[in-house]
């Protein structure tokens, strides 16, 4: 294991869209050197010695010291720490944040107020033949938003008003697991950031005109909101209820009827909006908590 520290990213594309420049920019002004990598100029392969990874030409490199995976799928990460590097954030809590069933049957009675969420199953025939004849749309919270359990930025989120909706929604999970949610405030929530495992920021996002969803990627606008001590306090039990730590990330809140409710979490985000709206250096405040953590304490 070398002392080097990656960021890592799928490919070209999602270098530029996740600011890799600017982070090894401000990673490098705040004294901890970035050395970007990308998952397809590198081979993680699995053999009777155990782990290695090499380059394309064929060349097997040495695992960093630390690394910042960029990346939606936990494998890479989960590749790196077998082979004794440490990523901020771990495979295991990538894993959990993508998972919106999990991270509310984990936050559920940890003194958060929160969303009622029901699991739709996919894989479940009985569920599908009870949902097509609907047996099950008697209790169903109307409106309704059904999202994929796995889904991110908005995407496959789905309101249903009316029971063809329903159908829609549940046809549009394209056999992946879901959950379903009664519908609060639409276009609003309050997006808390996590550094070090603690709350540091919030961060109110606003959905564009027509949109029930309040995400910056479908078109949103925010701006800074206070966090309360009471909204410090709902984030510090969400980030405790979770098994693993998160050293950078968000718990995001939907508004109902004005009041925070959790809605999820985040392991790897984006940096647009604090950045773009607030002026907030997130990324600098991470690079100074990564080396007072892993580099300060070791000297």
């Amino acid at each position: 294991m070398t002392g080097e520290v990656w960021i890592l990213t799928a490919n070209r594309t999602m270098e530029r869209a996740l600011e890799v420049g600017r982070w090894v920019e401000t990673f490098a002004a705040h004294g901890v050197t970035l050395l970007p990598r990308l998952t397809s100029e590198l081979r993680f392969v699995a053999r009777s010695e155990g782990l290695a990874l090499y380059d394309l030409d064929g060349h097997e490199l040495i695992a960093p010291r630390l690394c910042l995976p960029r990346v939606y799928e936990r494998e890479p990460a989960f590749h790196l720490e077998r082979m004794g590097t440490i990523c901020l954030p771990s495979a295991a809590l990538v894993d959990i944040c993508y998972d919106k069933v999990r991270t509310a049957q984990l936050v559920a009675g940890a003194g958060v107020p929160m969303i009622e969420s029901e699991l739709v199953s996919c894989f479940d025939t009985e569920f599908a033949t009870q949902l097509l004849a609907g047996k099950r749309w008697a209790s169903t919270p109307r409106p309704c938003v059904m999202k994929p359990a796995s889904g991110r930025g908005g995407s496959g989120v789905q309101m249903a008003t009316e029971w063809h909706d329903y159908l829609d929604a549940f046809d549009g999970l394209h056999l992946r697991s879901g959950v379903m949610q009664p519908v609060v405030d639409k276009g609003h929530d309050i997006r808390v950031y996590v550094i070090g495992g603690q709350p540091r920021y919030a961060m109110e996002r606003i959905g564009r005109e027509g949109d029930f969803r309040s995400n910056y990627s479908t078109g949103g606008t925010a701006r800074q909101a206070e966090l309360t001590d009471e909204l410090a306090a709902w984030t510090q039990r969400v980030v405790d209820a979770l098994p693993d730590a998160m050293p950078f990330g968000s718990v995001d809140f939907c508004l109902d009827h004005g009041s925070p409710v959790f809605c999820e979490v985040n392991a790897n985000l984006g940096c647009h909006i604090p950045y773009e709206f607030a002026n907030l250096d997130l990324i600098g405040d991470f690079a100074d908590w990564v080396r007072t953590t892993y580099f300060e304490e070791a000297s």
